[in-house]
This record gives C-alpha cells, structure tokens and sequence, in this order.
C-alpha cells in the first residue's frame, strides 16, 4: 500500500468514540483508589481521580503532586523519584 493510501485511509477512518470511551472506563476501573507511603519521614496519600485519571498525592492534606498513571506502583516510584530530586 502506497503512502498516499495509508494517509487517505487513515485520514477516513471513523473514530469510534464509544468504544474508546469504555476502554477508558475499564483502566479506571483497575486502578487502586487508594494507597499510602512514607519517604523521609513522611506520610504521602495517594488518591485516585477518576475523573482526571490521575493519582493526587497529599501530604499532611495539602496537595504535592498529580501523577499522571493509572498504576499505584508506578505513582510510587514517581514520587520517590520526585522527592530525591
């Protein structure tokens, strides 16, 4: 298949925003609301956001960062990596 083809045919293809939408849903759904872990003598929260499909992370209830994951151990080493920098 040419270039000008693989352009034409992606350039027509239908997004199907229904389907894409519900795989959202579904990741969002497998990740951890909720999980905690301390660094230097500290106590981080993490929380999820559905909405935004992001881990807040608090610190004595005021916020330090959003990690954009949907995996609790990634988040975690994120920060880790956040707070050594």
């Amino acid at each position: 298949m040419g270039i000008e083809k693989k352009i034409d045919k992606y350039l027509n293809e239908v997004i199907d925003t229904d389907k894409m939408a519900d795989k959202v849903r579904k990741l969002h759904d497998k990740a951890k609301p909720e999980g905690k872990m301390k660094h230097g003598g500290k106590t981080y929260y993490f929380f999820f956001d559905r909405r935004q499909g992001v881990y807040i992370v608090t610190q004595d209830d005021i916020e330090v960062t959003r990690l954009n994951t949907r995996k609790i151990t990634v988040a975690k080493k994120w920060l880790k990596e956040y707070l050594e920098n």
